[in-house]
């Protein structure tokens, strides 16, 4: 069942996504962190063991 829509409703939310999209700075993370996150992430092995789920960081 679909609910009727506000209009009133969908236009101050437009408004309030708007607003706070402005005033979100731009993220520039460093190369380091960009680096670290992504060998981190390579390292990390995820193995499935029936119910059970073990994270190993592999160097």
């Amino acid at each position: 069942m679909r609910y009727p829509i506000n209009k009133h409703l969908s236009s101050y939310m437009g408004k309030l996504y708007a607003k706070k999209r402005q005033s979100i700075k731009e993220m520039k993370p460093s190369r380091s962190a960009v680096s670290f996150i992504l060998s981190y992430s390579q390292a990390m092995k995820i193995v499935k063991v029936g119910r059970h789920t073990f994270e190993n960081i592999v160097n």
